[in-house]
């Protein structure tokens, strides 16, 4: 027996009992960063959060109430981004609308967490049809608002993949030798975005030239919140990174600015974690879409998402963690999560695989 932590299902429990026995697990975390509307959390030590740029991120304005629909909204430097959160002024955020009205907790989506991405495409008043100069590499057309669409098609670079982009579909093209490629404006467009990422990201405003939005770094206190030696962790997570694409890890938690050691990854089709020595990982899913994922550590590793089948694997005793990094490393684009993280817990004992599955169910 791990520890005290046991759902043992064959009492049959009652909904109500259920419910019960998980907030009581939930509250035994000793570190807890709900991530909806602040960077508050429950544990020791301090959070730090970076980001040397502004930023954009849907939510709610000042005066919003519930009849009210999502705006994109502009984010300060070194401000941390709630999407779907009600934002009052800067670092002030809300989870209920001017009236008082709670928030759906299904909006309340999380975190931002980013890597860098640069957008070429120039919006100064209505986009109209342009020829970009693009270095090697992949690029995502995307974040178009209105009813037209944009196709992209050679100029001088090599490239594959050109195609048509709209406000439901984005277009994927990957530039072999460095040129220009035109994109070609049709009907009603608003807004658009050519980045330099294999899937589309949170919109980048410009004018006169291309913008690069930093990277997103939040860290806590490792010690006293996180114990290598064994423990167990929780989080929510919504990925905006696709099979295929260029990011194959996003990290959930682990070392800041270091390229190995996530205690927790994920990719947007399955989550797991890696001890530097072999990777303990989910079977795959689909990108794009909320998980609820846990991993333990100790005796062995356990990975699991939405209360499927455990992935379980040995554990090499230690991740080599030295910070507790919340949705990326603050820069390497194939450790950032790109996408949304909440309801981080994590736990200073290994609690069991069915323990894991109840809480992600």
């Amino acid at each position: 027996m791990r520890n005290s932590y046991i759902f043992d299902f064959d009492f049959g429990f009652s909904l109500k009992g259920v419910a019960s026995s998980l907030q009581t697990i939930f509250g035994q975390a000793a570190f807890y960063a709900p991530l909806t509307t602040s960077l508050f959390f429950r544990g020791t030590g301090s959070a730090t959060f970076t980001r040397a740029s502004t930023a954009t991120v849907m939510g709610y304005g000042p005066t919003a109430n519930l009849t009210d629909g999502q705006t994109l909204l502009t984010v300060d430097s070194g401000e941390a981004r709630f999407v779907g959160a009600r934002r009052i002024s800067a670092n002030n955020w809300s989870d209920t609308f001017a009236d008082g009205t709670p928030i759906p907790e299904a909006t309340l989506l999380g975190y931002l967490s980013e890597g860098a991405a640069t957008n070429y495409f120039l919006n100064s008043g209505a986009p109209v049809t342009q020829t970009i100069s693009l270095p090697t590499g992949t690029f995502t057309l995307g974040n178009i608002l209105g009813s037209g669409s944009i196709t992209s098609s050679a100029g001088t670079a090599t490239a594959t993949g050109y195609g048509v982009a709209t406000s439901s579909a984005t277009n994927t093209i990957t530039v072999t030798v460095a040129g220009t490629v035109v994109f070609t404006v049709s009907g009603t467009v608003t807004q658009a975005q050519v980045e330099n990422t294999a899937f589309a990201t949170s919109y980048i405003p410009t004018a006169g030239a291309a913008v690069t939005r930093a990277p997103d770094a939040l860290s806590y206190t490792l010690a006293g919140n996180l114990n290598q030696a064994a423990g167990s962790a929780y989080v929510e997570i919504q990925s905006f990174i696709v099979a295929g694409s260029s990011t194959p890890d996003g990290r959930v938690i682990g070392t800041l600015n270091a390229p190995g050691s996530p205690m927790f990854i994920e990719n947007g089709w399955l989550i797991g974690s890696y001890d530097n020595a072999t990777a303990v990982q989910t079977t795959a899913g689909a990108a794009g879409i909320p998980y609820k994922g846990a991993t333990s550590w100790g005796m062995g590793r356990t990975s699991i998402k939405n209360g499927g089948t455990p992935a379980t694997g040995a554990y090499a005793g230690s991740f080599g963690m030295t910070t507790l990094a919340i949705g990326g490393d603050g820069g390497t684009l194939n450790q950032s999560v790109y996408g949304t993280v909440k309801n981080v817990r994590i736990w200073q004992t290994q609690l069991p695989d069915a323990t894991l599955q109840a809480i992600t169910a």
